[in-house]
């Protein structure tokens, strides 16, 4: 029988899997590495995942952005610097996260927070619909504010 440690690093050379906590002391935390967003929204257990995929549709309305799974969620790349991701564990609200959030400029209500980042909420499908034109304004800021 084959030892699963030997197993398991097999894997992570392989790239299947991804370490969750590369600087923790202890134990290394390996998770199979999700493929694409399509895969993270249908393997979901998160409790506001149709919530997610919400935000995700109009995210990837705005045709500038790449999605990649970072941070265990979907993320949203423009020129390969992170615009935001979700928090992966987040059950009461989907929580998207800008992590330069607080260089976006304008005034955006929805943005929350204090320090570097910043974050949008959101409680329910409809409330993703509902906030659909201030996220893609908040898009629109971050990139013409990258495009400097």
């Amino acid at each position: 029988m084959r030892d699963t440690r030997l197993a398991v690093s097999e894997a992570v050379q392989r790239s299947d899997f991804e370490v969750l906590n590369p600087t923790c002391t202890g134990s290394p935390i390996y998770v199979p590495r999700m493929a694409t967003v399509d895969d993270w929204l249908a393997e979901s257990t998160n409790r506001m995942a149709s919530t997610i995929a919400v935000v995700v549709e109009v995210l990837r309305s705005d045709g500038r952005l790449d999605e990649a799974i970072k941070y265990r969620a979907p993320a949203f790349l423009f020129d390969g610097t992170i615009v935001c991701y979700f928090h992966w564990n987040a059950q009461a609200f989907a929580s998207l996260v800008f992590p330069s959030g607080a260089r976006i400029p304008g005034e955006h209500e929805r943005l929350l927070g204090d320090g570097v980042q910043r974050t949008m909420r959101f409680h329910s499908d409809a409330d993703a619909r509902a906030a659909e034109n201030d996220l893609l304004d908040v898009v629109d800021d971050w990139i013409e504010f990258a495009a400097r």
